[in-house]
């Protein structure tokens, strides 16, 4: 064949009689977790505005919130013209951000939401109207699987790394063979034991997802996720390949190994992102004037009163709560760093059937007082702007993949303290191998004191570690755009995603081209050019 010519690739086995018919439809289908819904919206707007009809199933009460969300988005980001529809399947109730904190209720939204995903997929079927795939969160391999009975194609959109997800597999691995078992809450000294992970430094027992302690109550359905993910034929990242160069490698060594798989194929994998927002044809321009032109928030007001680089913006999610002392402490570390500061808090976390506590009514008037000018106490901020905005200069984040990608599109360092489940080793991603932030020291469920705050917040803005880091992030934000820019690795990706839809999956044999090169590399030096540009 002809150099740079183009042949026909197998489709995936679900896909093979889609090459012809009606424009396609896809069913998005998160986790019902707000940040979660927040992406599959936006990776939606990206997939309809290339001709494709795109559906987002989710609760009715998630769908309510994604509207009111949409009504804050820039015109430019927004549903309007594409054909992009939300469609409740259920009246279930799902809140966060109230602070309870109840694993029961965290299962019981996990269980309707597949149950609701697998009634209405079955429907389909029977009323002769199926998608022609369905994008599904990778915690729901129970809808996953549903689909594939159905003969729906169901591919895996992973808002998770890389690095989590070849931890999923190594660990399930090596338990299942009997080398390592992990221990449950009542071991807590053997937390803090280390254990060799693919494509990260040593990472301590304690910064895997709480769901693989031997007495987690889903750990038995994590364990499926691991191993529905080694038979997936299509996978879909939602960050860009060249923010994982050496953590993706090992991932693919990881599935190219898997027992679990049929054959030695390796699945189609696609990095997409960043999708949230509009930034596929971004020219030139300040960070702030790139993600639309509305009116101004009032914090974006706060932030245009002080110098660039200075402010450090404070959030842990849509979903973490910390308790009161926590948030106390915090408080009084942010005002002892003499930091600028925006700190977004969600309620303090409570019990089921406990009074709900209000944010205001823990951070001391004292404190707000002697803050006055210099920093903001909020229950809300509109993120992308905040970071986007140049006198923020850092962000204490919980490590949430969307947040760091957020911050890193920006060129913003991170200090990072993270939660819970991805976060910790989303973490030692970012500290160990992108050395793009630095991190709070704390211990599992122990409270940071303000001394630890102050100490973070400090080094970050006026030490030697903190320069290198923002270094890095600036480094690290000409890797993200260059990925969604003219011809970037996540413009070729999303196209290519779109073909294997359409059925017209193409691949090229031009062997300079990396946009058309297949994921299953003959050799290392193959696998280190998919992520020459990586500054790690």
């Amino acid at each position: 064949m002809e150099q740079g010519a183009k042949e026909k690739r197998d489709l995936p086995l679900g896909l093979r009689d889609c090459r012809a018919g009606p424009k396609p439809h896809v069913w998005l289908m998160p986790y019902c977790i707000p940040s979660h819904a927040n992406a599959f919206y936006h990776l939606g707007r990206l997939l309809a505005s290339q001709g494709v009809t795109v559906t987002l199933l989710a609760a009715a009460s998630e769908i309510e919130r994604l509207l009111e969300l949409e009504s804050r988005l820039p015109v430019s980001s927004r549903r309007d013209g594409l054909d992009f529809h939300l469609k409740p399947v259920s009246d279930t109730e799902v809140t966060f951000g109230d602070g309870i904190v109840d694993l029961e209720i965290r299962i019981k939204y996990y269980m309707r939401t597949e149950a609701d995903f697998s009634a209405v997929l079955k429907a389909s079927v029977e009323h002769g109207s199926p998608p022609t795939c369905i994008l599904a969160d990778f915690w729901l391999t129970k809808t996953l699987e549903t689909a594939s009975q159905c003969g729906i194609p169901a591919f895996i959109y992973s808002l998770f790394s890389a690095s989590l997800l070849s931890a999923v597999i190594y660990v399930q691995r090596l338990e299942s063979a009997g080398i390592l078992k992990l221990p449950g809450y009542e071991s807590a000294e053997s937390w803090e034991e280390l254990i060799s992970l693919p494509g990260l430094s040593m990472t301590r027992i304690a910064d895997l997802p709480e769901p693989y302690l031997a007495d987690h109550h889903m750990r038995d359905m994590t364990m499926d996720h691991g191993t529905y993910l080694q038979k997936a034929e299509v996978i879909v990242f939602s960050n860009c390949r060249a923010m994982e160069g050496g953590p993706f490698r090992e991932f693919q060594r990881i599935l190219k190994a898997s027992p679990h798989r049929k054959s030695t194929k390796m699945p189609e994998i696609f990095h997409v992102g960043p999708t949230f927002l509009e930034h596929y044809s971004l020219g030139p321009g300040s960070k702030e004037k790139e993600i639309g032109d509305q009116e101004r928030h009032p914090i974006l007001k706060f932030l245009d009163t002080h110098s660039t680089d200075s402010v450090i913006f404070v959030a842990f999610g849509l979903v973490s709560t910390l308790k009161q002392e926590q948030i106390l402490e915090i408080a009084y570390g942010l005002q002892n760093s003499e930091q600028p500061f925006v700190c977004v808090l969600n309620p303090p976390s409570r019990l089921p059937g406990s009074d709900f506590i209000d944010l205001f009514s823990v951070i001391p008037p004292d404190c707000i007082a002697q803050t006055k000018g210099r920093g903001l106490f909020v229950k809300f901020a509109p993120q992308l702007q905040v970071l986007a905005h140049p006198s923020v200069g850092g962000f204490l984040s919980h490590c949430g993949q969307n947040s760091i990608m957020e911050s890193l599109y920006m060129g913003v360092p991170i200090l990072a303290w993270p939660i819970f489940m991805d976060q910790p080793i989303n973490s030692r991603w970012l500290v160990s191998e992108a050395q793009a932030g630095l991190e709070i020291s704390r211990e599992r469920a122990q409270v940071v004191d303000r001394k630890e705050v102050e100490r973070g917040v400090r080094a970050l803005f006026q030490g030697d570690e903190g320069r290198s880091a923002r270094k890095k992030a600036l480094e690290m934000k000409q890797v993200i755009r260059e990925a969604v820019g003219e011809n970037g690795s996540s413009v070729r990706d999303l196209e290519a995603l779109v073909a294997l839809i359409k059925g017209e999956f193409e691949t090229c044999s031009n062997s300079e081209n990396e946009a058309c090169k297949s994921i299953e590399h003959d050799s290392d030096e193959e696998c280190k050019e998919a992520g020459s540009k990586c500054p790690l």
